[in-house]
């Protein structure tokens, strides 16, 4: 039986807990509703019922209440406007310990987009690069 391991490297900041509640917030409804859920798999909008990041995208897309949320969080930790909300898993899915927790939100660039220039000097002092692996 074959195992498939993702390794994961963020550049970005950890949210604090009041903006990491309105993604909760956000998400809640979707995962109560599993017709929803179930269509977006078909989709393939999301790759299983708890693909947060896919989630959050689609919310933001679709509810009109959230225009400008993503381009307001950037401006509140000084993140470049193509960082994202990106998140670190679930404990369960972690084969062993990662340098970062689990069960996190993190404003951030992932490896694969980063950019050369472009990054805001205020973002840089505060932003570290997360790695994390899940099982898939």
């Amino acid at each position: 039986m074959a195992t498939k391991y993702i390794a994961h490297a963020v550049y970005g900041v950890t949210l604090h807990n009041t903006d990491c509640h309105i993604i909760t917030n956000l998400l809640s409804s979707l995962l109560e509703d599993d017709d929803l859920l179930e269509d977006l798999l078909k989709q393939d909008i999301i790759s299983h019922h708890y693909d947060l990041e896919n989630l959050l995208a689609y919310e933001l897309d679709r509810n009109e209440s959230c225009e400008g949320w993503l381009q307001q969080l950037c401006k509140k930790y000084n993140a470049p406007l193509i960082a994202e909300p990106i998140y670190t898993g679930d404990y369960d899915d972690r084969p062993g310990r990662c340098a970062t927790d689990a069960e996190c939100w993190i404003l951030g660039i992932p490896l694969l987009t980063f950019p050369i220039d472009g990054i805001p000097a205020a973002f840089k002092e505060k932003a570290m690069w997360f790695t994390w692996v899940e099982c898939g």
